[in-house]
């Protein structure tokens, strides 16, 4: 018997059931507990159905209780092939459970990826939502710039014709003190002169 694995791990209830059928012994919880040394009936009944399970499944017409009887009587017959039957049976659930877990960790790695596909898409999404609104603020700030820039460049035309207008009126100016200074002038100079 299996008593130096205290631990009730699928292989290891596998193993003492396997010991416990090969000498004729009943299969429960508490048969499988005792071998193990150990182990809660939450860990082992689990396991146990898995492998009834496993067992019937290969004689799909037969319950477990008449398998046992039929390998127990087919063992007395033909001493052995109990063992290559048992053998039989946990290579098939370790390749049952073997490709039941690759093709669980194919289902998750899809899963994975399509759940990284769509965070990814979302990122790009929400990005392209950031980059928009820059954009947009970008575009509002060069409206503002530009509307700036347009009326300081009508104030410097205002300016411009401002200071257009007053330099003609300056020169107007200029013109007209230098004609009343010519004209002074003049009328000095007659002045001078009628002396």
């Amino acid at each position: 018997m299996s008593n130096n694995n205290a631990i009730a791990t699928y292989e290891s209830v596998l193993d003492t059931v396997i010991d416990l059928l090969s000498e004729n012994q009943k299969v429960t919880v508490d048969s499988v507990r005792e071998c193990l040394g150990g182990g809660s009936d939450s860990t082992i009944s689990p396991i146990l159905k898995k492998i009834r399970k496993a067992g019937t499944s290969l004689h799909h017409s037969e319950t477990w209780e008449e398998v046992t009887k039929l390998i127990e009587s087919v063992d007395k017959i033909f001493p052995g092939l109990f063992k290559f039957f048992l053998q039989y049976i946990t290579d098939s659930i370790h390749a049952t459970d073997k490709n039941a877990s690759v093709n669980e960790y194919s289902r998750q790695q899809t899963n994975t990826d399509a759940c990284l596909d769509g965070v990814l898409l979302s990122n790009l999404h929400l990005k392209l939502d950031q980059k928009e609104a820059e954009c947009q603020c970008l575009s509002e700030k060069l409206l503002t710039v530009e509307n700036a820039l347009q009326l300081e460049i009508e104030n410097k035309e205002k300016n411009r014709v401002s200071e257009q207008l007053l330099l003609e009126k300056v020169n107007e100016m200029l013109f007209l003190s230098k004609d009343i200074l010519q004209n002074f002038d003049q009328s000095e100079t007659d002045k001078g002169d009628d002396d």
